[in-house]
C-alpha cells in the first residue's frame, strides 16, 4: 500500500507505513516527489465523490489528524486533500468538504 494509513469504513486504523517512510501516494508533473518523502499520506475506504464517510470514519479519520498534528507539530493549514497537490478527485467532494469543516474547526 502506498499510503502510510488506511481507515476503514467501521473506524478501524490499519498502518502500512511507518511514519517518515517514503509513500507511494501522489505523484508530481508525472513522478514521485516531494510529499512522498515528505508527507503522512492516509486514505480512507470509499467513494466520497458519491458517499459521505460514515460517522465512525471520521471520527477515525480526526483522532489520528489530531494525534499526528501534536505529535509532530503540523500546522492545520499543512493538511492537505489529495486534489490540492495533484489533478485529481480523490479525496471527492464529501470527503474534502469535511476536511474544509476540520481546518475551520
Amino acid at each position: 500500500m502506498g499510503y502510510t494509513y488506511f481507515i476503514e469504513k467501521t473506524g478501524i486504523i490499519r498502518q502500512a507505513r511507518r511514519d517518515g517512510e517514503q509513500g507511494a501516494h501522489t505523484v508530481e508533473n508525472g513522478k514521485p516527489g516531494y510529499w512522498n518523502k515528505n508527507s503522512i499520506g492516509i486514505c480512507l475506504q470509499g467513494n466520497f465523490e458519491t458517499e459521505y464517510p460514515p460517522k465512525a470514519q471520521r471520527k477515525a479519520l480526526k483522532k489520528l489528524l489530531d494525534k499526528k498534528r501534536s505529535q509532530y507539530g503540523i500546522p492545520v493549514k499543512e493538511i492537505y486533500g489529495h486534489k490540492e497537490i495533484n489533478p485529481t478527485l480523490c479525496p471527492g467532494f464529501h470527503l474534502f468538504a469535511w476536511l474544509g469543516e476540520y481546518k475551520r474547526s
